[in-house]
């Protein structure tokens, strides 16, 4: 926030005035901390357009690692939200002033800059999506978060492509059937997800009940049984099109099971509980031929006709 060509911009120009979203995210270009940004949040009926009334420093002022940086929006505040006798009392008063609103509004300014900071966030996030800006660096980071590296995303057909799988711009994610196809694009096999499948729980040993215990009282806080089984927790991801050469990949524990693990949390449902599914190409099996490399009983069946 040092370097000279730094400089206030003008916020509140009466022919071209400045939503409160584009001047954080002008403001945050420029290297300053938006959480270092004071907004006084003045009322909806001063501009409701949610613009900057006020501004400090000026205009032009160069802008160095101890400035303060103080932006005025024509945004509702909580004290906007509160009965008139919060400032004047049960009994009113006949001459209004406005001290007691003001010193109102400087004492819930950082709760009502936290929302605004957040609501400026979202919309610029919302912008990006409905006119597809791509942000370049969000989107490296995605891609570096499974680890896909080596990818131009400078070329606009490429960066145009991961960004439209990106759950953050496409409201894609917690769709069983457009994860299901994303997942085929990210890791080149045949995804099928079932959901609401039967789901097995273990009951608590101290929740069960046990015959002739004194203890404890069927139904009242037991129940019979070790287990149950229901259907709205639980879904199913079905991997087809699998080589006996990648299914190693595949088992538990190893990078490209993490990696579609990590996806499905990522897109899915967070309280809901999934197994994976492996259907891998028939091959024959050669007995004592090392160089297939495969597994029997996972990727490798012994068939009821002649043996080679």
């Amino acid at each position: 926030m040092s370097v000279p060509d730094k400089t206030m911009p003008d916020f509140c120009n009466r022919r071209f005035p400045f939503h409160f979203t584009t001047a954080m995210h002008i403001l945050r270009k420029m290297g300053i901390d938006p959480t270092a940004i004071e907004i006084l949040a003045v009322g909806k009926y001063e501009n409701y357009r949610g613009e900057i009334r006020e501004q400090k420093p000026a205009p032009n002022t160069q802008i160095t690692l101890n400035t303060k940086i103080v932006l005025q929006v024509g945004y509702t505040s909580a004290i906007d939200l509160m009965p008139y006798q919060f400032f004047y009392g049960l009994a009113g008063i006949t001459d209004r002033a406005s001290d007691w609103e003001n010193s109102a509004r400087r004492l819930m300014a950082p709760f009502d800059a936290a929302f605004i900071r957040y609501l400026a966030a979202v919309s610029y996030e919302n912008m990006k999506f409905n006119f597809n800006f791509i942000d370049d660096k969000h989107l490296s980071k995605y891609l570096e978060l499974y680890d896909f590296t080596g990818i131009d995303i400078s070329d606009p057909v490429t960066a145009a492509r991961w960004q439209a799988i990106m759950p953050t711009f496409h409201i894609w994610a917690g769709n069983a059937e457009m994860t299901s196809k994303i997942l085929g694009f990210l890791f080149g096999f045949k995804f099928h997800i079932n959901e609401s499948v039967p789901t097995r729980h273990k009951i608590p040993e101290d929740l069960q009940y046990t015959l002739g215990s004194k203890s404890k009282r069927l139904g009242y806080e037991s129940v019979a049984g070790r287990s149950f089984i229901e259907c709205d927790t639980g879904y199913e991801i079905i991997i087809s099109g699998i080589k006996n050469e990648n299914v190693s990949e595949l088992l538990p524990g190893k990078q490209l099971r993490k990696k579609i693990e990590a996806v499905l949390d990522y897109c899915m449902p967070g309280n809901l509980d999934y197994k994976i599914r492996i259907k891998v190409d028939k091959e024959k099996t050669l007995l004592g031929d090392k160089t297939n490399k495969r597994y029997l009983g996972f990727n490798t069946f012994i068939r009821d006709k002649e043996l080679y």
